[in-house]
């Protein structure tokens, strides 16, 4: 397939994460604000309200634009003619500096270049050529200073106290403190804004992108203003001010007058911005920015490429803001939807000659500026600005009403003119966990895009520095009959949201076949996420991932009843794309009347993934994951985290992760603890006397194993401890000190099938597969306590043993808690995890010290016990073991009868 193509050749990030999301179609032919899509076999008529991300003002092939296109081509016209004076390029760069008189005044000089971006680069070069300027002539003022010293022509004022050494004054080395200071320039930009994806571009804007690349990378500061403080905008020019000194010569003696210098270059903003998410300048913010210009001398930019040549309803949204820019940028519909050119004019007060040195290859290239001339005149014919604001003001009805429809789902519906933007609140109470996780990761919008596409054939834009927000830019020529199937989509796209079905949104991204006819209602599942704001004594985080892929529909109440071979499928083509998300936050009471909030961080990642990462020993990915959910539970204030599941190995028991100076815990101590107790409980049951019973840990030579192992020798007799040859050698030391056991008889083992001769197995290695069948045991196994995660036990073993005991372990009962304490676990009701339990004790006893961290002690088995039982914590219910889901289709059970080096505890 193409798109295979385009995901292997082009960019393979973004090509799949378009097939993740399907919005891989093929589109075949366009003509207005139509495209004809080709899925499936299947041809969509698809009304196209992305526009080019603003570029079709004119609608998809406009016949004119076809014409200038086809008769060049007829003529053998000349495409590229660099070193001449091109004729097209002089008459739209005319045309363009008289349309601009009223905003720039007359004279002004446009430089044409290739795309919005480099106009943006364009502007910013005259801004930064300009400067420079600024601080020759002052440098120059200095010119023969010294020279002038030294030959005694002048000597320097005695009562100057710069001049701190006149005897022996260094002119250069006086200067160079203030040379320093100047070359601090900066650079202003605005909250949510967007330029463009060159590394100048990016660094004047407000981009995801940058959190990517160093900082400081373009070699000038920026700074960021936000549209909704105009205070903050003239305070700016304070904060940017040098004072130099100006040499004056006054009866042959040297003396210094001080001059204000501004060390603000440019204010680069957009009257009403795109990628931001549709916001438009205020007037208070545009009277601040003038202010600002006027009083620095930096050149205000006023970034037109996506609003300007009439989408907002007039030619210039910056004039009819009140903005009094010294340059204005022009692109995308400047193309007329099929040329790539862009264009940068600035007030000839402000151009600086020197930039005319500075071209590109395929700027100012014929057929781009015939077309570009061609557009402008379409626009002029057709009254652009008008038919904009007309259609516009009829949408913008259509909008409100979606909003005043749907008030706890769309946030807001803001723009003007062909550009109009609808916000979506925040999923952070929606019921649906996958919607947050999407929305956290600021993919919400693409989905959102991507159900609208293939459900009803609308195309619309995400926001890249506004994630929440659908972009709405249909040309000129749009028929406003369409907006009854624009309202219809939106609202089901709402319905959908606020009633969390994932599922319903989703379905087409899925294989399964599965078709619901409108969306379900989950607000009040049982299992809905929890977000408590009920002030807690502490806070304490827990980052953990899936146990087990059959645990979806828990996590996620919607995907309930959907073929889980097709969801794993599809869920497992979402790894690389999502960091780490917050899905509850709940308080809970210890019996000491202390509370605890505990949020819980969760890490998309499949238990598959994380052991093969163990396995290959490739974990750089999913460390990063670790460390990402930390970063976040540490920003929130947590003062203890804990590291649940398989993140604890990854992150080589919490010793790879800078906890930013909170506890780090994996909660293996009260694990082991739970554990114990809980085979003596499963023993009584069975009615087997646990001291002379012969107990088998599969795992011993892991984390919590050999910890587990340590408390066991003081309450077993007789044991058997499993783990693989190479781990042995690795742990020498703890089996020199277990042999030294004299009192209790230890026997080390690599082959499981000598668990035969075992009454009681503890298992808890970290393989995503099962490692136990029934061909390792025998009917003298009374008991198995599964403490892995997810399962170590086939589903074969309870259908063969019927008699056999086989229980999920180390479940801790919660003081108090009656309900399920996080959704997205399979935990009975009034229960967790014991790891989990640990990092929740440890907030209530006050605890701010690195816990189960590195090396398990048996002290602090000993006293976490003690602890939880103090705050109310003990062991839990048993609960038996279910048959497992079908396993993870890329991980296939190995029945082996030996441990793998990889079968270490977790």
């Amino acid at each position: 397939m193409e798109s295979d193509l385009y995901s292997q050749f082009v960019r393979p990030y973004a090509g799949t994460q378009l097939q993740m999301l399907k919005l891989d179609i093929e589109f075949q032919s366009a003509k207005g604000d139509w495209i004809k899509a080709i899925y499936k076999d299947e041809t969509w008529e698809v009304l196209d309200l992305l526009g080019g991300f603003g570029a079709n003002l004119l609608g998809h092939n406009h016949p004119e634009i076809l014409k200038v296109v086809e008769e060049f081509l007829a003529q053998s016209g000349v495409q590229l003619a660099q070193l001449s004076l091109r004729k097209a390029a002089a008459l739209l760069a005319q045309r363009l500096s008289v349309l601009c008189n009223p905003v720039l005044g007359e004279g002004s000089i446009v430089h044409l270049s290739s795309t919005g971006s480099e106009a943006v680069e364009v502007a910013l070069k005259n801004a930064l050529l300009n400067y420079q300027c600024k601080v020759s002539n002052w440098q120059s003022s200095w010119n023969g200073i010294q020279e002038q010293l030294q030959a005694g022509i002048i000597k320097p004022c005695s009562t100057e106290t710069l001049f701190a050494d006149p005897e022996n004054l260094d002119i250069k080395k006086l200067l160079s403190g203030y040379t320093a200071e100047l070359e601090a320039i900066a650079i202003a930009k605005m909250q949510h804004s967007y330029h463009g994806r060159t590394l100048a571009s990016i660094s004047a804007s407000d981009s995801p992108l940058a959190k990517y690349l160093p900082k400081n990378l373009s070699g000038h500061k920026t700074i960021m203003l936000k549209n909704s403080d105009s205070d903050a905008i003239l305070d700016l020019e304070n904060h940017q001010i040098v004072r130099l000194p100006v040499p004056e010569i006054k009866d042959r003696v040297l003396t210094i007058q001080w001059q204000e210098f501004s060390r603000l270059a440019a204010i680069l903003v957009e009257p009403v911005q795109g990628e931001g998410g549709i916001h438009i300048l205020s007037r208070a913010t545009t009277r601040a920015l003038n202010e600002l210009a006027q009083n620095t001398g930096a050149l205000l930019i006023a970034d037109e490429v996506q609003c300007g040549l009439g989408r907002t309803g007039e030619f210039f949204a910056s004039a009819s803001l009140g903005l009094e820019p010294g340059a204005v940028l022009f692109g995308k519909s400047l193309g007329g939807g099929i040329a790539k050119v862009g264009a940068s004019a600035f007030a000839s007060k402000h151009y600086n000659k020197i930039l005319g040195r500075f071209g590109s290859t395929f700027a100012e290239d014929e057929l781009s500026c015939r077309v570009a001339l061609r557009s402008l005149e379409i626009l002029q014919v057709e009254q652009g600005p008008e038919r904009a604001r007309a259609v516009g003001e009829v949408l913008h009805k259509v909008l409100t009403d979606l909003k005043n429809e749907f008030p706890d789902t769309i946030k807001e519906c803001r723009g003007t003119g062909l550009m109009y933007g609808v916000e979506f609140e925040s999923f952070a109470a929606n019921p649906s966990c996958m919607l947050r996780l999407f929305q956290s990761n600021a993919l919400s919008a693409f989905l959102m895009a991507s159900f609208l596409l293939h459900r009803h054939h609308l195309r619309v834009a995400p926001s890249l520095s506004h994630p929440n927000t659908l972009r709405i830019e249909p040309s000129i020529f749009y028929d406003t009959k369409n907006n009854q199937k624009l309202r219809e989509a939106f609202a089901d796209l709402a319905t959908a949201i606020e009633r969390g079905d994932f599922a319903y949104l989703t379905q087409h991204l899925r294989e399964s076949g599965d078709f619901l006819a409108k969306p379900r209602d989950f607000r009040k599942h049982d299992r809905k996420p929890q977000f408590s704001r009920v002030p807690c004594d502490a806070k304490v985080a827990f980052v953990g991932h899936l146990m087990d892929m059959s645990h979806l529909p828990l996590f996620d109440a919607s995907l309930a009843g959907i073929d889980l071979k097709s969801l794993i499928s599809w869920y497992r083509k979402g790894e690389g794309f999502f960091g780490p998300a917050l899905f509850d936050r709940v308080c809970i009471k210890g019996k000491s009347g202390k509370t605890v909030e505990l949020s819980m961080i969760g890490i998309y990642e499949t238990p598959a993934t994380f052991a093969a990462a163990i396995r290959t020993r490739n974990k750089a990915l999913l460390l990063g994951r670790v460390q990402e959910a930390v970063d976040m539970a540490a920003a929130h204030g947590c003062e203890v985290i804990g590291l649940g599941g398989l993140t604890s190995i990854v992150a080589s028991n919490g010793t790879t992760i800078d906890s930013h100076g909170a506890a780090l815990t994996t909660g293996n101590s009260l694990t082991a603890a739970m554990t114990v107790a809980a085979i003596e409980k499963a023993a009584r049951i069975k009615g087997l006397d646990f001291k002379t019973a012969r107990i088998a840990i599969v795992g011993a030579a892991g984390n919590i194993g050999m910890a587990y192992t340590r408390w066991a020798l003081t309450r077993f007799n007789d044991l058997r401890l499993f783990g693989s040859v190479d781990s042995w050698k690795k742990n020498s030391s703890f089996v020199d000190w277990a042999r030294g056991c004299s009192q209790n008889k230890i026997t080390f083992c690599t082959e499981l099938k000598e668990l035969k001769d075992c009454d009681i197995i503890v298992t808890m290695t970290n393989q995503a597969v099962p490692v136990i069948y029934p061909e390792h045991l025998s009917a003298k196994v009374k008991v198995i306590l599964d403490v892995a995660v997810p399962s170590d036990v086939h589903a074969s073993v309870r259908e063969v043993f019927k008699d056999l005991l086989v229980i999920e372990g180390g479940w801790v009962k919660v003081p108090g808690l009656q309900t399920h304490l996080i959704g997205g676990m399979d935990t009975p009701a009034g229960h967790t995890l014991a790891c989990l339990a640990e990092t929740a004790v440890l907030g209530l006893s006050g605890r701010r010290q690195h816990y189960s961290y590195g090396d398990i002690q048996e002290q602090k088995i000993r006293e976490i016990y003690q602890l939880a039982l103090a705050e109310g914590f003990e062991l839990g219910e048993f609960r038996f073991a279910k048959a497992p889901a079908p396993a993870d289709p890329k991980f296939r059970p190995a029945r082996e009868s030996h441990l793998s080096e990889s079968s270490l505890q977790i």
